[in-house]
């Protein structure tokens, strides 16, 4: 059930920011809403209206962020710490001093 919750909230996120972002997008000589019309203006209008455009488009991207962890058990904290760590090495393999010094 997490993992559905996890999908749908990735979904309307991604659906509000679309909005947010490029409003409508114009294929074949038709306007379409870029956040599937109902969903991304719904939210974008929302969100708007209680945060402005900024916060909206922020409260969005950590809706989003939250989705995924939900959705796959993704650490973000995990995944910046390994980051470092291999960036860490690089530079020192760089300039030519071993990881222990």
């Amino acid at each position: 059930m997490g993992k559905v919750a996890g999908h749908l909230l990735v979904l309307m996120a991604v659906a509000a920011l679309a909005h947010l972002l490029y409003g409508t997008i114009q294929y074949g000589g038709e306007t379409f809403g870029a956040g599937g019309n109902l969903v991304g203006a719904g939210l974008a209008a929302t969100f708007s209206s209680l945060l402005g455009r900024a916060g909206a488009v922020l409260l969005s991207s950590a809706l989003l962020a939250a989705g995924i962890v939900v959705a796959t058990h993704f650490s973000f904290a995990d995944a910046l710490s390994a980051g470092g760590r291999a960036a860490s090495g690089a530079g020192q393999r760089a300039s030519g001093r071993s990881c222990g010094s």
